[in-house]
C-alpha cells in the first residue's frame, strides 16, 4: 500500500508591525506584529518576552527591533519597528530645610525644560523656579519640569516651619508722651543679641541700641524728630542660632 502525503500550502507571511514609536525614558511601548503564528523578536533587550505577537519594550536607549513572523518557522519574513527613547528633563526641587516663620522663605528648583510649582502652601509665583513662599506651617512643594519633547519629571522639597521665636516690628509710633506707642521697639520672643539702628532719609544715624528693652523715643540730640519716615536696621539672633537682619521703615506720626 502506498503512503499518502498531504501537502499544506501556506502563503508567505505578509508582515504587519506597529508604527515606529517615541517614548520618554522610563515609559513602556507595546509593539504588535501579525501575519503568522510564530514570532521571534530580536534583540531581546528590554523586552518582556520575545515569542509573542505583542511585546512590551522598556528600553533606556533608542532601539530598532525586528520580528521574524512565520508559520511554525517556515515561509517567514521580517518586519521592524523603531523605539525612540526621549530624555527626561533634569529637576532638583531643593534640599529639605527648616525655617522659622518670621524669616523670608524661598524655594528654588533647578533643572532643564520649563519648571513650574504644582502644589505647596503660599507660593508667590507658581511659574517661577525661584519664588518666595508664605507657608502657614510645614509644607511640601512639588515642582514639575517639561522639556521640548514633552517628557515630564517631578520632584519635591519639604520645609519644616518652626515657631520657636518671633519678631514683630511696628511701622508707626507716636512719641508724644501720652503713654501709648511712645517708643519704637522690636517685639519678640526668644530672640537675642538685638541691635537697632535708626537713620533719617539722608542716611544720618540718629540712634543705636544694643538692648531689646531700649527702644527709640523718636528724639535726636534731645529734640523730638519731625513726623517723617525713618529707616531702621535691626539685627538679632534667633533660637536656632541663626543671625537675622531686618531692614525697613518706621513713621513718626503726630
Amino acid at each position: 500500500s502506498k503512503m499518502a502525503y498531504g501537502v499544506i500550502v501556506k502563503p508567505y507571511v505578509v508582515p504587519e508591525v506597529s508604527e515606529d514609536v517615541a517614548v520618554c525614558i522610563g515609559q513602556k511601548a507595546t509593539l504588535m506584529a501579525k501575519g503568522g503564528d510564530t514570532y521571534r523578536w530580536v534583540p531581546a533587550y528590554a523586552l518582556n518576552t520575545t515569542t509573542n505577537a505583542g511585546v512590551v519594550a522598556n528600553p533606556t536607549t533608542s532601539t530598532r527591533y525586528s520580528v521574524d513572523i512565520s508559520w511554525g518557522g517556515v515561509c517567514g519574513t521580517k518586519g521592524t519597528v523603531y523605539v525612540e527613547v526621549l530624555p527626561k528633563p533634569k529637576l532638583f526641587a531643593g534640599r529639605d530645610t527648616t525655617y522659622n516663620l518670621n524669616e523670608p522663605i524661598f524655594i528654588n528648583a533647578v533643572g532643564t525644560g520649563t519648571i513650574t510649582w504644582l502644589s505647596g502652601d503660599g507660593i508667590k509665583c507658581r511659574v517661577c523656579p525661584y519664588s518666595q513662599v508664605y507657608p502657614s506651617g510645614s509644607s511640601c512643594y512639588v515642582a514639575e519640569a517639561i522639556n521640548e519633547e514633552g517628557c515630564i519629571v517631578r520632584d519635591e522639597v519639604c520645609l519644616e516651619i518652626t515657631k520657636d521665636f518671633s519678631a514683630y516690628i511696628p511701622n508707626t509710633f507716636t512719641p508724644n508722651n501720652d503713654g501709648t506707642n511712645d517708643v519704637f521697639y522690636i517685639y519678640g520672643e526668644n530672640i537675642f543679641n538685638v541691635t537697632m539702628e535708626i537713620f533719617d532719609r539722608w542716611g544720618n544715624r540718629l540712634f543705636i541700641s544694643k538692648d531689646q528693652g531700649t527702644g527709640w523715643d523718636g528724639s535726636y540730640k534731645g529734640a523730638i524728630c519731625q513726623p517723617d519716615v525713618y529707616s531702621y536696621i535691626i539685627k538679632y539672633t534667633g533660637l536656632n542660632g541663626k543671625n537675622f537682619e531686618r531692614v525697613g521703615h518706621v513713621s513718626i506720626v503726630k
